[in-house]
């Protein structure tokens, strides 16, 4: 039996998605600067493909980001740098 499937045929009807199918498109970016905006990013990440968002994880206590973010591009094949 599948876990999630009332039965192993159930599986063939709804296959699982991978997690790299699910987020292949969007990226985690470490050690922003404080001093980087969401402007900044996205402008920056838009030479590798087109940027549908940009996310910056806020700090509640701070002003700022926390130093880390999200880049969702448009396709897979966007960020040709990756590996």
């Amino acid at each position: 039996m599948v876990v999630g499937f009332d039965s192993a045929d159930d599986c063939a009807l709804k296959p699982l998605m991978s997690l790299a199918a699910k987020w292949g498109k969007r990226l985690l970016i470490g050690c922003i600067p404080n001093e980087a905006t969401v402007d900044n990013v996205w402008s920056h990440f838009s030479q590798f493909g087109h940027v549908l968002d940009v996310y910056l994880s806020k700090d509640v206590k701070k002003i700022c980001h926390r130093g880390f973010g999200f880049v969702t591009f448009a396709d897979d094949s966007s960020p040709a740098w990756v590996a």
